[in-house]
């Protein structure tokens, strides 16, 4: 029982990161909120979990999760990212990672 109880707040944590609410993610928190590329961003990553701030990591760690994550992104059949988008989210995530 104990062991379970241990996972409950991962269990909030991760409700909390799937939850929509409002018209879509908010980019509130990101660098240049109204920009193309960070509205594309902030629609893609955060269509599965809360989007972390581009400066969370460096953009070489960027450059080896867009691969999973858009396995994720295939895995629930949410369509592909096309080349645009993701040279379009690169160049954000490039411009204001760590």
């Amino acid at each position: 029982m104990k062991k379970h109880l241990c996972l409950l707040p991962l269990l909030g944590m991760a409700l909390s990161a799937c939850s929509t609410t409002g018209s879509g993610p908010s980019t509130a928190h990101l660098p240049e909120t109204t920009s193309e590329a960070a509205v594309a961003y902030a629609a893609r990553c955060g269509s599965c979990h809360a989007i972390p701030h581009p400066k969370r990591y460096s953009y070489n760690v960027w450059l080896r999760m867009m691969p999973l994550m858009e396995k994720h992104i295939a895995d629930r059949n949410m369509g592909k990212m096309s080349v645009e988008e993701q040279t379009l989210v690169l160049a954000y995530l490039k411009q204001h990672a760590q």
